[in-house]
């Protein structure tokens, strides 16, 4: 009985190591694969044409600064089953765009699982040599649009998904790894119509208070902290007790200081306490378990827990913090990436 007891003792302690250390992969990797908002930005097709940049308030509060462009190419129908476009009703039908589930993860199709709120339709389109999708969705009073590049083959697969969608639910029909459309089928079919609209990129937002500053056209730089208010069409930036009001057409770019160092050592610190205190717990269930010193047990399980726990906390929050940025006020044509 007592080797039981140390066996079950020796498995739940190793169990709440483990969630201790890994306290935020999964919610990590459904924001990675479902939120389109919140997604990977190597998703979206953020990279060609003419970049118009401007600061814009937030109706929330604080402001953003918006890269803009013009996106062309030519529609092309995915399959005559959804025809042109798909529509709300075929999204939902399809579980197309409405987040991950378990329907549209038997295709192996990341774009599909993105979570786009207030979809409309979505578009599939050439975008150079290459496919993308157009994503149609409103925000508040706003149409917006989005674009996603997408590999050939994933688009075979997407004809695949909506023409045998009925038997892929009822798993008689399985997509696999390679698509089974030809690369010289009918669809998905290339056309001559044209299409063009403009994307928004949300490229900076400021919320809260943080440190950074300003490179104005003639020369100076200020620093300070940025303010989240946009005072008709000026920037706030206080230094000490001054509050300065900056004409945006003064200023040639806006720096921020970076914060992984601060998050990191927060983050670990919160860990490292949670963790000494599961650690002192665990000591304790071992004591009642199996015997011993409980001073001597909850010592060490206080060490091990609250050790692991600083360096999950310290490895997630430098994941977590923000980096120093510049983001310049007249970007080229060809963004870089600056984040």
């Amino acid at each position: 009985m007592e080797k039981m007891n140390k066996w079950v003792s020796t498995v739940l302690a190793v169990a709440m190591l483990a969630t201790t250390a890994m306290p935020t992969t999964a919610w990590s990797q459904y924001r990675r694969d479902g939120d389109l908002e919140g997604g990977d930005r190597r998703d979206f097709d953020e990279t060609e044409g003419r970049v118009d940049r401007e600061i814009l308030e937030r109706e929330e509060g604080g402001w953003l600064i918006s890269d803009t462009r013009t996106v062309t190419g030519k529609v092309v129908i995915l399959s005559p089953v959804v025809g042109r476009e798909i529509d709300l009703n075929e999204g939902v039908r399809f579980s197309m765009f409405q987040g991950p589930s378990e329907f549209n993860k038997l295709a192996g199709v990341r774009f599909m699982a993105l979570s786009v709120p207030g979809f409309r339709n979505a578009v599939f389109m050439t975008r150079g040599e290459g496919y993308a999708v157009r994503i149609e969705f409103s925000s508040g009073d706003e149409i917006r649009h989005r674009v996603v590049r997408i590999p050939e083959d994933d688009l075979r697969k997407a004809r695949e998904y909506v023409e045998n969608f009925r038997d892929i639910r009822g798993r008689s029909y399985k997509i696999e790894k390679r698509s089974r459309i030809e690369d010289d089928a009918e669809y998905p079919k290339r056309t001559d119509e044209e299409i063009s609209f403009e994307t928004s990129f949300p490229r900076f937002v400021l919320t809260q208070r943080i440190d950074g500053g300003l490179n104005l056209r003639d020369g100076r730089t200020l620093d300070g902290e940025l303010v989240p208010a946009f005072d008709d069409g000026r920037i706030l930036i206080q230094q000490g007790f001054d509050t300065l009001r900056i004409p945006v057409e003064n200023i040639k770019s806006i720096r921020t200081s970076g914060s992984k160092s601060s998050t990191a050592a927060r983050r670990a610190v919160q860990s490292g306490i949670g963790g000494a205190i599961t650690g002192a717990l665990i000591g304790t269930l071992i004591t009642w378990q199996s015997g011993g010193s409980m001073g001597t047990n909850v010592l060490i399980g206080s060490t091990i827990f609250g050790a692991a726990g600083v360096i999950t906390g310290f490895v997630t929050g430098a994941g977590q913090g923000r980096k120093a940025r510049v983001i310049p006020l007249d970007p080229p044509s060809r963004d870089e990436d600056d984040g």
